[in-house]
């Protein structure tokens, strides 16, 4: 589907030398003559909004290698009572991290409280604590052994490279 990042060495040089000089150079810059603006009609509402990011085919994307992942490190009987994700999981489960940071608790459990300082309805009567941590366990954007064999931060490269992807081809 998305094509893991590739490795430095792999990555073309520019022509150009970038050392350090004494000797400066005029350089001029062409003007601009594109197009100016948005290129997309300007979203009305926060879900359009979110759309514009998080297209049909990214959040499908997102339900198989969560779901393979899960599938991956979680034993024969814990993947037993896995309930596979879907798109309308991923889109709530991003909704409920929204609304985390417009009201902000002290700790993540504080949402699932019964207190009625902390118990917080819109999320809590929605998800399960327990489902909201398999959630963010088992969320992954990019297959696992797309990015093992390198550095941690190759996953999260590859989940820059799909989101760009996702967003260029909307």
């Amino acid at each position: 589907m998305f094509s893991p990042i590739t490795s430095p060495a792999a990555v073309k040089t520019s022509s150009f030398d970038t050392s350090w000089s004494d000797k400066l150079t005029p350089y001029k810059i062409k003007d601009f003559c594109g197009d100016v603006g948005p290129t997309v009609p300007i979203p009305k509402t926060p879900l359009e909004i979110f759309q514009l990011f998080f297209t049909p085919e990214c959040l499908k994307h997102i339900v198989v290698e969560s779901n393979r992942y899960a599938k991956e490190v979680m034993t024969a009987e814990q993947y037993d009572t896995w309930i596979p994700l879907d798109v309308a999981d991923v889109k709530a489960f991003f909704g409920f991290h929204i609304l985390m940071g417009l009201n902000k608790l002290p700790s993540v459990d504080d949402y699932w409280k019964q207190s009625p300082i902390y118990h917080y309805s819109p999320i809590a009567d929605k998800i399960s604590r327990n489902r909201y941590r398999e959630i963010i366990r088992y969320l992954h954007f990019a297959e696992l052994k797309e990015w093992i064999s390198f550095s941690f931060l190759v996953k999260v490269a590859n989940s820059a490279i799909i989101f760009q992807v996702c967003v260029i081809e909307s």
